[in-house]
């Protein structure tokens, strides 16, 4: 029932254009760690600093925060905001809503993209690690990603694969205090967390949805088409 209920939520939320709720309900739909997963969250619980996009574009080149700036750059996206009513909601749950805030440096830090195929090929990451941990979930990811745009289904898979052992082999992301890791080299910070250069696994690049860009346009990047 609660799976549901939140599903309904995250949709209302971005009809409405909350992103950052919409992807908080989401997530507590499919969140389901272990006690073992949650302790190892101890050092970030309510954990989420205010993060300045500007400051992040003076950093040096090739530094997290001077990355991250330009990956949202290029996605045209800001770091996720919460209505109150949310963080009323979710103040008993910092885990979420520290995955949320945290959620683009994930994907830079694991090269995929913020298309569906890329995004899949997170989850994955988020699934091996843990924090979800029915399989079912994981099918059911499988299954919408196929049908929102069935033309990159073999990419999507793909990255899958690829998102499955890189969260296998990697320091629990969700752990690490990504934000104060902004002044050092990208490079640097992905080989401490053993997370390897996305140039090295192969990961494929998303296309633009055609149902996502008639249903949710603001949640489809400006890719090439599929």
């Amino acid at each position: 029932m609660r799976f549901f209920s939140y599903i309904v939520k995250s949709l209302r939320a971005y009809r409405s254009g909350k992103l950052g709720d919409a992807a908080l309900y989401e997530l507590a739909a499919y969140r389901s760690p272990s006690a073992e997963v949650v302790g190892k969250l101890s050092g970030v619980a309510n954990y989420y600093p205010t993060i300045d996009l500007e400051q992040l574009r003076n950093l040096p080149e090739g530094t997290l925060g001077r990355e991250y700036a330009r990956f949202m750059d290029r996605y045209g996206i800001q770091p996720f905001s919460f209505s109150d009513e949310v963080k009323r909601e979710f103040a008993n749950d910092p885990f979420t809503v520290r995955y949320i805030v945290t959620h683009d440096l994930h994907h830079l830090l694991t090269g995929f993209d913020t298309g569906l195929a890329g995004e899949l090929g997170l989850f994955a990451v988020t699934y091996a690690q843990g924090i979800v941990s029915n399989p079912w979930v994981l099918r059911f990811a499988k299954l919408l990603t196929i049908i929102l745009s069935p033309m990159q289904a073999r990419r999507a898979l793909h990255n899958l694969e690829v998102g499955l052992e890189i969260g296998r082999r990697a320091t629990m992301i969700l752990g690490e205090r990504l934000e104060e890791q902004f002044e050092r080299p990208l490079a640097d910070v992905r080989a401490e967390f053993n997370i390897p250069d996305p140039t090295t696994v192969a990961i494929q690049p998303s296309r633009m949805s055609w149902f996502m860009q008639l249903v949710a346009p603001s949640l489809n990047p400006k890719l090439s088409p599929a």
